[in-house]
């Protein structure tokens, strides 16, 4: 396996992306290919798939934007209250 994409989080009514491309096939169009193939099978499934990235991931954002995902929220994380 060179690429996949699973849910990483699943309830009755969403399904959360996670894929994975091996590093000698990225930039060969698989991850899009197989986020594309299970978002259709959620979608059949009655699911609404979505993706979420770290920020920080780029290659995560370029596969959104390629993907042509809609940006529906940012998540913000406070780690220490004082």
């Amino acid at each position: 396996i060179v690429s996949a994409c699973v849910s990483s989080r699943q309830n009755s009514k969403s399904a959360e992306a996670w894929v994975l491309t091996h590093a000698d096939h990225r930039r060969t169009g698989l991850a899009q290919q197989v986020v594309t193939a299970w978002a259709r099978t959620m979608q059949q499934e009655g699911l609404i798939p979505f993706y979420s990235h770290n920020v920080e991931n780029t290659n995560s954002a370029l596969l959104a934007k390629r993907l042509h995902l809609i940006e529906v929220f940012e998540e913000f994380v406070i780690e220490e209250v004082s």
